[in-house]
């Protein structure tokens, strides 16, 4: 579903099955990413943390983790102290060729 487009319905199908067995590495990446295509973002990072805890060098979820974080912050919501430390492990982790939009992204929300 999340290849033809359809985050939501796979949200759907996927929230419960993830609620069963958050463990299941596979249902959290396609959760987290359903959650940020339909631009939940806040819904996303606790199931991007979530797997970040058993896999934290997944740098695409790495990725879309700053991603949701920008997001969520840029919405209005604050940064916590406890998401402020977080978001640099991610940021420090993350080795991708975003490195640049990344830091663009901590100096916007002031997390450097």
């Amino acid at each position: 579903r999340l290849r033809t487009g359809q985050a939501v319905s796979a949200i759907d199908i996927l929230k419960p099955a993830y609620d069963r067995n958050p463990a299941e590495e596979e249902i959290a990446r396609r959760l987290a990413m359903a959650y940020s295509m339909t631009g939940r973002h806040a819904d996303a990072l606790p199931v991007l943390d979530n797997y970040l805890t058993r896999r934290p060098t997944d740098q695409d979820m790495l990725f879309a983790a700053i991603v949701a974080h920008y997001e969520v912050t840029r919405a209005g919501q604050p940064l916590s102290n406890v998401d402020r430390t977080k978001l640099r492990k991610y940021v420090s982790a993350y080795r991708g060729s975003n490195q640049a939009l990344v830091d663009k992204y901590l100096e916007t929300i002031g997390a450097k």
